[in-house]
C-alpha cells in the first residue's frame, strides 16, 4: 500500500514565471484543479466548507430599494451565492462572468470556476486579461457586452492566484482521501482484513 501526500510544498505554489501565453498556476499548472479534487474527495473537508458557506450566506443578499432587490434576487439566487461562497472558501478566488446588451445593462452574472481561468498579463501587479479554457490559448473575450470580476487573496504568495488559508491542512485532508479509498477497495473488493471478520460466509 502506498499513501502519496500533497504534491505541493511552498516553493511549487510560489509566484511563477510567465510562459510564452500565461502564467501557470503552481509548477504543474493545475493548483486549482488540486484544490477541487480536496474538496470533491474529501467529505469532511466538504462538510466543513458546505457549512462555512451556509452560515457566510445565510438567508442571502437583500436590499432596503426595492428595484435594487429584485436585481438581486434575479442575479444571485441563494443558490448561486452559496456556489460563489463554496468558490471563495476552497480556491481563495472568485470569478464571475458579467453579460450586458447592447444598452450595456446587465443581463446575466455567472459564476465560473477559477480552474478554466488562467491570468495572461499583468499591470502593477494585477491581472487585466485572461486566457479561458482550451489549454488556455484562446484569449478571454473581454470586450464591452462580457466582462470578468475576478478576485484572489494569494496571502504572501507572490502570485495572480488565490491561496487558500487551509493550506497547512492539505496533507491531512489528502491523508483522509488515502485511507478512505483504502477501506472503499477492500470493501468492494473483500480485500480489506475487516472485511473477512464482517463477512459470515467469508473464506
Amino acid at each position: 500500500m502506498k499513501i502519496q501526500l500533497s504534491r505541493y510544498k511552498t516553493n511549487a505554489i510560489q509566484g511563477q514565471r510567465r510562459l510564452s501565453t500565461y502564467y501557470p498556476n503552481a509548477f504543474d499548472n493545475l493548483f486549482s484543479n488540486y484544490l477541487n479534487s480536496l474538496y470533491n474527495n474529501s467529505p469532511t473537508h466538504q462538510c466543513i466548507i458546505d457549512d462555512l458557506a451556509q452560515q457566510i450566506v445565510g438567508l442571502g443578499l437583500t436590499c432596503e430599494d426595492k428595484e435594487k432587490d429584485a436585481k438581486l434576487q434575479e442575479f444571485f439566487k441563494k443558490k448561486n451565492l452559496l456556489s460563489i461562497a463554496s468558490g471563495l472558501l476552497v480556491q481563495e478566488s472568485i470569478s464571475l462572468e458579467i453579460r450586458r446588451n447592447p444598452l450595456m445593462e446587465i443581463k446575466a452574472v455567472e459564476n465560473i470556476n477559477v480552474a478554466h481561468f488562467r491570468v495572461v498579463e499583468l499591470e502593477e501587479g494585477y491581472p487585466i486579461r485572461f486566457s479561458y479554457k482550451d489549454n488556455y490559448i484562446n484569449s478571454y473575450n473581454n470586450e464591452e457586452a462580457k466582462s470578468l470580476l475576478y478576485y484572489y487573496d494569494s496571502g504572501t504568495f507572490n502570485t495572480p492566484y488565490g491561496r487558500p488559508k487551509y493550506l497547512s491542512a492539505a496533507d491531512a485532508i489528502e491523508l483522509e482521501i488515502a485511507i478512505y479509498m483504502m477501506h472503499n477497495h477492500g470493501a468492494q473488493n473483500g480485500m480489506f482484513p475487516s472485511m473477512i471478520i464482517s463477512k459470515e460466509t467469508s473464506g
